[in-house]
């Protein structure tokens, strides 16, 4: 009997051990890595749809336009539809649990999909939350609800966006105020000695000519900025191309033949 004492509290110890180490893994924070994968893979989807979208519309153009009476009803019912809705966006939901259910958990690679999902594809966000209005700005009060987030504002649930988007942005190569880098970086080769410079000749026209149009966050300590003319050198093989070292071993880029044929 005495030795199966130490036996058993080696044996809770170890369960004990292995709950924490679980725990801990359900509790770890979704990576930027990961979070990219995810926004990625949902801007795919969405140009995806967007193409399908376009092309039925197209075809759509084609068929007869529905009668003035029907028009009429679905007015009616679009008013009907969006009169509610405005006094329930404000509405307190601490009689559902389910709003805040989520409240200080960790976002999971779904979540973050989702969400970038939402602001990206206004008719998907149409179709999971019905009561969300159809045109102008995001309601993160009704979007914080789906996530069982719900703060006053959506306040949580929107600096999670922001998060996101910067996300989109660098995954799209853009900018400030909509600019492209990838433009930006095609013009600040055109202005540089011989149509061609290294990443830090191209940063210091950038920097001079385009200074407005540049990200001047930090990503991991390093200004977005920057960061985005090696990746956009790196990301566009068929616009940009190495065409040798400088004394120091700095690569040196210019417009590839074809991209720049293309603009003669």
């Amino acid at each position: 009997m005495a030795a199966a004492g130490p036996a058993a509290a080696a044996a809770g110890a170890g369960e004990k051990k292995k709950r924490k180490s679980s725990k801990k893994k359900e509790r770890k924070t979704l990576t930027a890595k990961g979070k990219r994968a995810a926004v990625l893979a949902v801007l795919a989807d969405v140009e995806v749809n967007g193409a399908a979208a376009a092309t039925a519309a197209a075809a759509g153009a084609q068929a007869a336009t529905p009668p003035r009476e029907q028009q009429q009803q679905q007015q009616q019912q679009q008013q009907h539809h969006h009169q509610p809705q405005a006094a329930g966006a404000t509405a307190a939901p601490a009689e559902d649990p389910a709003a805040t259910a989520n409240l200080g958990r960790a976002w999971s690679k779904a979540d973050i999909g989702m969400l970038a999902r939402l602001a990206e594809d206004r008719a998907f966000l149409l179709a999971t939350i019905p009561q969300h209005p159809a045109e102008g700005e995001l309601d993160w009060e009704l979007i914080s609800r789906h996530f069982g987030r719900y703060s006053r504002g959506g306040v949580a649930v929107r600096q999670q966006y922001y998060a996101v988007q910067r996300l989109v942005k660098a995954a799209r190569h853009e900018g400030k105020k909509g600019r492209s880098y990838v433009d930006l970086v095609r013009q600040a080769l055109e202005r540089l000695p011989g149509r061609r410079g290294t990443v830090y000749e191209i940063q210091a026209v950038l920097k001079r000519d385009f200074s407005s149009s540049l990200d001047k966050y930090r990503d991991k300590g390093r200004l977005r900025w920057k960061a985005a003319v090696g990746e956009v050198l790196r990301d566009h093989g068929a616009l940009f191309e190495q065409v040798g070292k400088t004394p120091t071993g700095k690569i040196v880029w210019q417009l590839s033949v074809t991209a720049a044929a293309g603009q003669q």
